[in-house]
């Protein structure tokens, strides 16, 4: 856990990147780590106190390249804006962040790139030049929200890097850790914890809030009248719950059970909008269940009732 004292959970992931910054002070090699999981859960900040740690022999940091994939269209642009430019003979740990979103001809040229079970030093020939890859002096890691859309061969070829849910104390935690000075009176941190949405991201972003509250109201003890007051001013819902949520579970409560179609009808979502950003939060949460129908849970109805 010594190279991430400062992050709070997940410690089988950090046993395991562990082993591999240990191993890496004597071989220089790390494997092509895979940091997958949903959006918020810390795969970005991972990888990066993973780069944190990785120096060359002599103790000297390498420079450190994150890469949103969806801004490179094509190898031209890799090869000749992005290799010749950064990674050259350059001691480099380069992040491909959303790396499903590699193109075709890119994710392709890396699963030959990133074969390197045999040699450390791979030669790729592209449009009549020849790059060389030198992975004792480059690292590269990837990280992506969609693995599903990743391109399978590729993916073969990564140590996967994958996230525990957080736990309510960990949640705890990270919200405390990151309120400055802030003391929370009685059991009002625990009601705080059911308002966030279980990552670290929606953590932080409540620390945030309840920064700004303290501020604004002067005083750094934090109570039950204080947690409602910010919830009202705020709007903060059981679950970290959006006013989109919790149309569509009125909307499944009043209808008893709705095709997608009907229920992008009656929202004015999206079809896509509704299963990428909406139900997928309600279904982890057992407030909805798709059978055929979107219907709403015993657990959904608790929660419109405590809406009330």
């Amino acid at each position: 856990m010594k190279y991430f004292d400062n992050i709070i959970g997940q410690d089988a992931l950090k046993r395991k990147l562990g082993f591999y910054l240990d191993a890496f002070a004597n071989t220089q090699r790390l494997p092509f780590l895979l940091f997958q999981g949903p959006k918020g859960f810390g795969k970005t900040l991972f990888a990066r106190n993973v780069a944190k740690h990785l120096t060359n022999r002599d103790g000297s940091k390498r420079q450190f390249l994150e890469l949103n994939c969806s801004i490179i269209r094509n190898n031209q642009m890799f090869f000749e804006n992005i290799f010749l430019q950064y990674l050259h003979n350059r001691p480099t740990i380069v992040l491909f962040d959303e790396c499903h979103n590699l193109p075709k001809d890119l994710a392709q040229a890396l699963l030959t790139i990133c074969n390197t079970e045999k040699e450390s030093v791979r030669d790729f020939a592209w449009d009549q030049s020849t790059y060389s890859f030198d992975f004792t002096k480059l690292v590269f890691m990837f990280a992506t929200t969609e693995p599903d859309k990743l391109f399978g061969p590729l993916k073969d070829r990564f140590d996967i890097v994958d996230f525990e849910n957080y736990t309510r104390e960990d949640i705890k935690s990270i919200i405390s850790t990151n309120c400055d000075n802030v003391v929370f009176k009685g059991d009002v941190m625990d009601k705080i914890a059911s308002n966030v949405r279980g990552n670290a991201r929606s953590c932080v972003k409540m620390a945030e809030q309840i920064s700004t509250y303290a501020n604004k109201v002067g005083k750094l003890i934090f109570d039950d009248a204080d947690w409602k007051s910010l919830s009202y001013s705020l709007n903060l819902m059981p679950y970290g719950l959006t006013n989109t949520e919790v149309m569509v579970l009125r909307e499944l409560n009043k209808r008893g059970s709705c095709s997608l179609n009907m229920l992008a009808s009656a929202t004015g979502l999206s079809r896509t909008a509704l299963q990428r950003d909406t139900e997928q939060y309600l279904l982890k949460c057992d407030f909805i269940r798709i059978d055929g129908k979107r219907k709403i849970t015993d657990h959904g109805q608790k929660v419109l009732e405590a809406l009330k």
